[in-house]
C-alpha cells in the first residue's frame, strides 16, 4: 500500500492519538483489507464502516452484499473503525478504498476544523458516490432517576459521548464550550454497548443518544429504554444552539423533533433539540472511474434490495418510501452539494437521467 506522509498532517496530534491511531498505516497483517493504494482497480473494495456494535457497520455489510449479488468484479469488504471521522481521514490517507461518512467530516476536512489541524486540498478530498443514505443525529439526554432537568444541571455530571471518532463529538463539544460547561463535566468515549452498560450500572448521568432520519435509535439505547423507563431530553438554551451553529463550517443542520415518543422510546421534555448530518458512501477522487461509475450503479439501482436489507435504507435513493416506514419519500441527495459528489458518479447519474445537486 502506497501512503503519503504529507497528508497525515492534516489530522491534529490530540486528535490522532484520541481517534485511535486516526491516520495510522494498515498493513495486509491488520486484516488483509486495507487500501489498495493503485487507485482502486476492481476488486476487492475496503470499506471503513465503524465499531462492529455501531449501525453503519451493519449497513456497510448490505451493501456488500448487494454488490457481490450484482457485479461479476467488484467486493465490498466492510472494515472496522472508531466512526467517521476516521472513515474519512482513512479514505484520504489512502488507508481504505471507500468509507462511510458524513458532510460534517468532508467540511472539517476541507476547512480544517476539528480533528483536521488545516485544510485539505480539494483534490484530495475523498467524494461522495451515493445519495443521503440517513442523517446521523443526536440530542442529549439522561434517565429520571438522575435529577438532571436542565442543562445548567449537567455541571458536575458524568457524561459520555459516543465512541471516538464519531462525527457527533466535536459539535457536542462546541454545545458545552458555548454553554459554559467546558470542563464542568467529567467525560468519556463509549460505543453504544458501553453506553447501555453504563446506563444501566449507574456509571454514567447523561449522553447522547444518536437518532437515525427523526425515527430511529440504536438497539442498545431501546435496551436501556426498556430496563430503565422513559427518557428525559436536556434542552439546550437558544444562545447556546445559536453559538454552536455559528461555529460549524458547513454539514450540519439543526431542528427541533415534536415528538413524545420515538421509535417506541417515550422521550419526556420536548421538543428535541437534534443537531444532524447527510451520510453517504465515499471514495477518493483517484479510484478508478469504471469502478466508481459501477458501484454507484450497483448502489442506487438496487434501492429497494438495500431497504429489505436494513431499515435505514427506507429513507435511501428516489420514490415512495415502504408502507411500514414512518415517511413518505426517500431523501434523494438531501443535504449533499454538488462539490460532494466524485465526477464518475454525476456520470452515471446524467447516464440515468437522474437529477443531482448542481
Amino acid at each position: 500500500m502506497v501512503t503519503d506522509a504529507n497528508r497525515r498532517r492534516f489530522i491534529k496530534a490530540a486528535g490522532a492519538a484520541g481517534i485511535a491511531g486516526l491516520a495510522g498505516c494498515l498493513t495486509e497483517d491488520d486484516n488483509g483489507t486495507g487500501g489498495n493504494g493503485d487507485g482502486g482497480g476492481s476488486g476487492a473494495l475496503s470499506v471503513a464502516a465503524n465499531p462492529e456494535d455501531a449501525p453503519p457497520f451493519t449497513w456497510a455489510a448490505v451493501m456488500a452484499q448487494i454488490v457481490e449479488e450484482n457485479s461479476d468484479t467488484l467486493q465490498l469488504q466492510p472494515q472496522t473503525t472508531t466512526g467517521f471521522m476516521e472513515n474519512f481521514a482513512r479514505v484520504m490517507n489512502d488507508e481504505n478504498d471507500a468509507g462511510l461518512s458524513s458532510a460534517a467530516a468532508y467540511y472539517a476536512a476541507r476547512n480544517g476544523t476539528e480533528p483536521f489541524e488545516e485544510p485539505v486540498p480539494e483534490d484530495e478530498l475523498p467524494l461522495g458516490i451515493t445519495p443521503t443514505i440517513h442523517m446521523s443525529g443526536f440530542y442529549l439526554a439522561t434517565l429520571e432517576r438522575t435529577g438532571i432537568e436542565s442543562f445548567e444541571d449537567l455541571s458536575g455530571s458524568d457524561f459520555a459521548y459516543l465512541h471516538r471518532g464519531s462525527a457527533t463529538n466535536p459539535i457536542n463539544e462546541y454545545v458545552f464550550e458555548e454553554g459554559g460547561l467546558d470542563g464542568e463535566i467529567n467525560t468519556e468515549y463509549l460505543g453504544f454497548t458501553d453506553q447501555r452498560s453504563a446506563l444501566l450500572e449507574d456509571r454514567i448521568d447523561a449522553w447522547q443518544p444518536l437518532l437515525f432520519d427523526q425515527y430511529y435509535h440504536n438497539g442498545a439505547h431501546v435496551e436501556v429504554y426498556e430496563q430503565e423507563g422513559d427518557f428525559v431530553h436536556i434542552p439546550i438554551p437558544d444562545d447556546v444552539i445559536d453559538a454552536t451553529m455559528d461555529r460549524v463550517t458547513g454539514g450540519w443542520d439543526y431542528l427541533e423533533v415534536d415528538a413524545d415518543t420515538v421509535d417506541d422510546i417515550t422521550i419526556n421534555n420536548g421538543p428535541l433539540d437534534y443537531f444532524f448530518t447527510p451520510s453517504q458512501l465515499y471514495v477518493g477522487q483517484d479510484m478508478d472511474e469504471d469502478v466508481v461509475y459501477e458501484l454507484t450503479e450497483i448502489l442506487v439501482e438496487q434501492q429497494d434490495a438495500l431497504t429489505d436489507g436494513n431499515r435505514i435504507f427506507h429513507t435511501y435513493g428516489w420514490g415512495d418510501a415502504p408502507e411500514e416506514s414512518p415517511i413518505d419519500e426517500r431523501y434523494e441527495f438531501l443535504g449533499i452539494e454538488n462539490d460532494h459528489l466524485h465526477p464518475a458518479a454525476i456520470d452515471y447519474y446524467e447516464d440515468a437521467g437522474i437529477e443531482y445537486p448542481q
